[in-house]
């Protein structure tokens, strides 16, 4: 049995000791000072150069993600993804540039957060 307690902003009975709608305004604010920080896609080197690169990464590889094959939709598009992270001296070579689609690239990404390869 779930144990209720109170919102510690609102009162409002629930779960958790923070209500969702209380906790959605803090989220959002965090959410908004961490993108002010962060420095433009085109300081981080993902500029007009980037783009061609990336549009040619995606024709090289027939617009198919290398790891499953889907071809890319709306909700899971394609990118072209460093194999060696650029924060670990990898570069934008084409060999080190395989096109994968969203949701490879999450799961990519997290197992090489999990075995510390990827610097934030």
């Amino acid at each position: 049995m779930t144990r209720l307690i109170s919102c510690r902003k609102c009162g409002k009975v629930g779960p958790k000791a923070t209500c969702d709608a209380c906790a959605l305004p803090v989220k959002r604010e965090r959410a908004r000072v961490r993108e002010q920080s962060r420095p433009t896609p085109s300081q981080r080197g993902y500029g007009t150069d980037w783009r061609r690169l990336r549009a040619a990464v995606l024709e090289r590889d027939g617009h198919c993600c290398q790891d499953c094959g889907t071809d890319g939709r709306p909700d899971n598009p394609l990118t072209a993804d460093h194999v060696l992270a650029k924060s670990r001296s990898g570069t934008d070579e084409p060999s080190n540039l395989p096109t994968r689609c969203k949701r490879c690239h999450g799961h990519k990404t997290a197992r090489d957060q999990r075995n510390g390869l990827v610097e934030w």
